[in-house]
């Protein structure tokens, strides 16, 4: 079988050769086979909606090809890219872009009238896809008085309604609730299984993972890795399913690195643990492995501010993290804040005195950081719980769920009686503080 788009080394840069230049893609090739599903994976700003742009001939690429079949896009004339756009692909978004002036029918019904079909044929093709996707009795109504998961079934209904075997959809359920998210979910696997339309879908959402047949991870730019779903019956041939498989089996590989730190899981603990790791977070072992590591050397003053987020940035095979722009910069402010407050603890502290007088001003000032949170304040007898509870915790007298229990434990049977999330929030707060006063623990 061969790819419907074959994507080869192709790159954007923009203000290409200025001071602010920014490469928004960089050396990406991929082939997608018809009736495929694709998902692009990752996080804000990776590129994910910008490659789909291109792959639209809605933005041009600085370098490399990108094919539609055996038509290259970049060589396309206007009128060929105006053709492609009809013909071949159709394009929904998470903004759902209907016109308000019009209503329902004649939004969906949009398309075919640039092809120059009259109402005759287009308005009974775009009234049976409404009909179909559950709207039909709205036709006649305007956009802005259906409910957001309505409007994005129409706009659905209007990128069907010529017929192209390619649908690209760019964060479509980003401004729906969780109900309509499953609903237009659902209208995408039907057409990818019943229509058996190719499906190209943007989104950050791992939940939607499990629709595609390969996910196409992103980061700054770059597919760093490709996945094949093998829940789903693929499509590509053996060939090409070879040429990827050292790539794609991001579960099996998590599984093997979880197993050499937890060899004492079953089989099927270990494979939910991997899901699971998969599911909630872009960073593998590894990398969570080198992030944890680096966070504590900074805590512990291992390591500077500047080299702390520089290690947050580069790759894994240079000694970092290998994290993307974002997530990188979210964790070095965070830590940050969490290093002024410390650091404000130690200078109310003082140097530590030798028969341990200190330890007291420590659980004071840990106790007015971790009241910080509280939305009101604390009774007197509930502030001496609390002390006692973070002393026992400095002691290792008790764990942190311990810590916890005792804070989220109602007064009358002599907890410090907070809410629940306060509680677990200030659990959370004690183990980071503990990291950087263990000298003060027993």
């Amino acid at each position: 079988m061969d790819p419907i788009i074959k994507i080869e080394n192709l790159s954007l840069v923009y203000d290409l050769g200025k001071a602010n230049e920014t490469k928004a893609l960089a050396d990406i090739t991929a082939e997608i086979y018809p009736k495929e599903y694709i998902v692009f994976f990752g996080p804000s700003g990776c590129g994910k909606s910008t490659l789909l742009y291109v792959i639209a001939a809605m933005q041009a690429q600085t370098s490399g090809t990108i094919f539609m079949h055996d038509k290259n896009l970049g060589k396309m004339t206007e009128k060929e890219v105006t053709d492609y756009r009809q013909s071949s692909i159709s394009m929904v978004f998470q903004q759902y872009n209907l016109i308000p002036s019009l209503n329902v029918l004649d939004n969906v019904a949009i398309p075919q009238t640039f092809r120059d079909i009259g109402p005759q044929e287009r308005n009974p093709k775009a009234q049976a896809l409404l009909d179909r996707f559950g709207i039909g009795a709205f036709s006649t109504r305007l956009p802005t008085e259906l409910s957001g998961g309505q409007q994005q079934r129409v706009s659905v209904a209007r990128a069907l309604v010529n017929n192209t075997p390619i649908i690209l959809a760019d964060e479509p359920t980003g401004n729906l609730d969780s109900k309509s998210t499953q609903n237009v979910l659902d209208i995408f696997q039907e057409l990818n299984e019943k229509d058996e339309k190719t499906i190209i879908l943007v989104t950050h959402d791992p939940n939607q993972l499990q629709y595609a047949h390969r996910i196409f991870h992103m980061k700054d730019g770059r597919i760093i890795k490709q996945t094949i779903n093998n829940q789903r019956t693929q499509l590509i041939d053996s060939i090409a399913r070879e040429k990827l498989i050292k790539s794609t089996s991001a579960v099996s590989s998590a599984i093997a690195d979880i197993l050499s730190v937890y060899p004492e899981l079953t089989e099927s603990r270990l494979k939910a643990k991997a899901i699971v790791n998969y599911l909630i977070s872009e960073l593998d072992t590894q990398q969570l492995d080198r992030l944890e590591r680096l966070v504590e050397d900074r805590l512990l003053g291992k390591i500077s501010k500047d080299d702390f987020y520089a290690a947050l940035d580069d790759p894994i095979e240079k000694g970092g993290a290998g994290m993307n722009f974002q997530s990188a910069k979210k964790i070095d402010s965070s830590i940050e804040a969490l290093l002024a407050e410390t650091d404000a603890i130690q200078k109310n502290i003082g140097v530590i005195d030798k028969d341990g007088k200190a330890k007291q001003r420590v659980i004071s000032e840990i106790r007015s950081q971790l009241t910080a949170i509280v939305p009101s304040p604390l009774k007197d007898e509930q502030l001496g719980r609390l002390d006692a509870c973070i002393a026992q915790r400095m002691a290792g007298a008790i764990d942190r769920n311990g810590f916890f229990e005792n804070l989220d434990m109602a007064a009358s049977h002599g907890g410090v009686g907070l809410r629940r999330e306060v509680a677990e929030d200030m659990a959370r707060r004690m183990e980071i503080l503990l990291i950087r006063f263990k000298d003060y623990t027993e």
